[in-house]
């Protein structure tokens, strides 16, 4: 898995730090990759068309492009995303444009355990298709 950007915010104001892996020493090691897109706490309205909805599926599609044209195979777009567990059916918007831009490749989310139980996390796992349980530490 590589990090390839994160995004953080500004009120509602994107701000994205791109990543520049080396692609080519990862090639000679593995052609096949995962790619990732870490996105910080928001705290404006989700929705699957507006300008943050679409700037965020632009950028991720963006990140497969890059890793594809430098003769990469990219497995998956991994998208870490600080949702609270309260806003998970507006991230689930995001998803849907999210996987929309990234054609073919396959849309993983990490989720946290206080997710798991509510129906918002469902439709959630079920938009994504796949995720990642991230379990920081045990009791």
């Amino acid at each position: 898995m590589v990090l390839a950007a994160e995004v953080t915010w500004n009120g509602t104001l994107m701000r994205v730090t791109r990543v520049s892996p080396d692609y080519e020493l990862i090639r000679r090691g593995a052609v096949e990759v995962g790619i990732a897109l870490r996105i910080g706490s928001f705290g404006g309205a989700f929705s699957e068309s507006d300008k943050t909805a679409l700037s965020l599926a632009a950028l991720a599609g963006e990140l497969v492009r890059a890793a594809e044209a430098k003769g990469l195979i990219v497995r998956e777009l991994q998208v870490d995303f600080d949702c609270a567990t309260a806003r998970l059916d507006g991230y689930r918007l995001w998803v849907l444009a999210i996987r929309h831009a990234t054609g073919s490749v396959p849309v993983t989310i990490t989720a946290l355990p206080t997710w798991l139980n509510g129906a918002a996390f469902r439709a959630l796992a079920e938009t994504a298709g796949r995720y990642i349980l991230q379990v920081h530490s045990l009791a």
